[in-house]
């Protein structure tokens, strides 16, 4: 090959250096990595995710990433590990694993016990060590102190103070704050002028103009360069407009119709039953999920077997059976949900306990206000007995069967007391004050308390105002502590001067006590001496007492 001009001697993956030209060409099989120079439609190796067989490259199974045929995998993808050349899901939130109990590393947002299961950070976090420090926030928050604090509203990336750095979409920075661009605009300056606008719209005149209901990306009112989905740009009048059943790669057709090359231009024709791919006389070459090919028409696989090969050929069975030496379903132990045979379980049914690779049914407890029942169980008073019940699906502690208390990792309590899959806040807009509140229908912005500006609930804050400080999740309003200590010091002086007051009265009776007596007769202290009585006329310690309660 060194007498070919090929760039630097070597060309990229998918083609060849040819022994006809100086050029690089495109093998002639469909999938193939390296093919022959002197032959380019023959195919020597294909690419990852498929396997040679014949002179075409066949892909592999679904969660299969290197194979050598259609039921011999030899690496799985992510989540997958393989087993007897089969690849079976890992443990729930596993990215890699070693078999069903053994995760050796999370997917973002989760981490790794020390049991080698998974669980979820805190809300906002993409990336931590377990579930109160956080190392890698999701975009819109900010890491502070191991915590994800939600930057400012419409800002998609700021500072750990929450100074904002980038701004969402539709939104410019001006003096550390966003502001949302004009109307359908995409990207605009921070005079508010806009530059680019979103899909459907151009910018004409500073401003930005629909293109038209069936025109994606457009120039102008007649220059369309993309089409809404199932429609082409045709070139009829002189003009780059949209039309109907005209479809090419950039316009493909709807899910269930594929594109045929006729005499007329491409059309869409309505795919066979079950097919995805099919000819001009649609002979379906490729099924959907749970479908096998069979003489150009799909086929069910069995009923227990989610994807398979051919009608007697099943690659993956449904939860509670699986594959036998032939190929088909078997049924797992009972209660068994997911198992490598009748002997070896993995994941049991609600109900039952994993214990030794067998389910076992779970007793029924009897309890009393006196006994809890365990997590995922409440108990119920049937016919006057009372037994732990099964909690709602998604639930870890409930008090029926209709309310929860609280939730299984990725799902959140609702007012309802329902249990629904949590939804990332990263994408919420909610401004400064407000919280993003989970509720059935989807969530939605709610009030912080009074002088709060980030909180988790109504009653829950993280952040105060200005000149309120945080006590136990609730803000209080910062005291002058110089004036209250100065007003405690006058206190203290004037209590000391009483004191000297009544001590030296005290004294001055003493002694003329012992001078009437040294002369057998007794005086009565005038009304113009100083007695106790007169010193409380000097300071009146109920005005004190309430000096200090103000």
């Amino acid at each position: 090959m060194a007498n070919y001009m090929c760039p630097e001697n070597i060309c990229p993956v998918t083609t060849v250096c040819p022994i006809t030209g100086p050029r690089c060409v495109t093998c002639g099989i469909f999938n193939c990595a390296e093919c022959l120079p002197e032959t380019p439609d023959i195919c020597v190796n294909c690419l990852p995710g498929h396997f040679k067989h014949k002179n075409s490259c066949q892909k592999c199974e679904y969660n299969c990433l290197l194979c050598s045929d259609s039921s011999s995998c030899t690496t799985c993808k992510p989540k997958f590990f393989l087993d007897r050349n089969q690849c079976l899901s890992c443990a729930r939130n596993c990215e890699l694993c070693t078999d069903a109990n053994t995760c050796s590393q999370c997917q973002s947002k989760y981490y790794l016990n020390s049991d080698l299961t998974c669980s979820a950070c805190s809300p906002g976090c993409n990336k931590c060590t377990d579930g109160n420090l956080c190392q890698v926030c999701l975009s819109g928050f900010s890491l502070q102190d191991g915590k994800c604090v939600k930057c400012p509203s419409k800002c998609s990336e700021c500072t750990n103070d929450g100074i904002c750095t980038q701004c969402n979409l539709s939104s410019v920075l001006i003096n550390k704050a966003c502001e949302s661009c004009p109307a359908y605009c995409k990207n605009c300056s921070i005079n508010g002028r806009c530059e680019i606008c979103i899909d459907g719209y151009f910018l004409k005149n500073g401003k930005c103009t629909s293109c038209g209901a069936k025109c994606r990306i457009c120039k102008s009112e007649t220059e369309c360069e993309l089409c809404q989905p199932h429609m082409s740009v045709s070139l009829a009048s002189g003009k780059n407009t949209c039309q109907y059943d005209y479809c090419n790669d950039i316009n493909p057709c709807a899910d269930t119709q594929y594109c045929v090359d006729t005499h007329y231009g491409n059309k869409c024709y309505e795919l066979p039953d079950h097919c995805m791919v099919a000819d001009i006389n649609r002979a379906c070459s490729k099924c959907l999920p749970h479908f096998v090919l069979f003489q150009g028409t799909c086929q069910k696989c069995d009923k227990r077997c989610e994807y398979c090969t051919s009608s007697s050929h099943c690659d993956n069975c449904f939860d509670g059976y699986f594959v036998g030496e032939k190929y088909e379903c078997l049924n797992c132990s009972i209660g068994c949900a997911n198992c490598i045979n009748e002997k070896r379980c993995y994941k049991c049914f609600e109900g039952y306990l994993l214990e030794n690779g067998i389910c076992q049914k779970q007793p029924v407890i009897q309890c009393s206000s006196e006994q809890i029942c365990p997590n995922g169980q409440y108990c119920l008073s049937i016919q006057g007995s009372s037994e732990c019940q099964s909690c709602p699906q998604n639930c870890k502690t409930c008090v029926s069967a209709s309310s929860c208390m609280s939730c299984k990792d990725d799902f959140v309590l609702t007012e309802e007391k329902q249990c629904i899959a949590y939804q990332s806040q990263a994408d919420e807009t909610c401004s400064l004050g407000q919280f993003f509140k989970q509720q059935q229908n989807g969530g939605q912005c709610q009030q912080c308390m009074e002088n709060c500006e980030v909180c988790t609930s109504t009653d829950t804050c993280q952040t105060c105002s200005k000149n309120y400080s945080l006590n136990h999740g609730k803000c209080v309003e910062n005291v002058n502590k110089t004036g209250q200590g100065a007003m405690v010091g006058i206190i203290i002086c004037l209590l000391v001067i009483v004191g000297g007051v009544v001590g030296t009265a005290i004294f001055i009776t003493q002694k003329r006590k012992r001078s009437v007596g040294n002369n057998n007769h007794v005086d009565i202290l005038s009304n113009n001496e100083i007695t106790i009585q007169g010193l409380q006329n000097v300071v009146d310690q109920k005005s004190i007492l309430n000096s200090i309660k103000e």
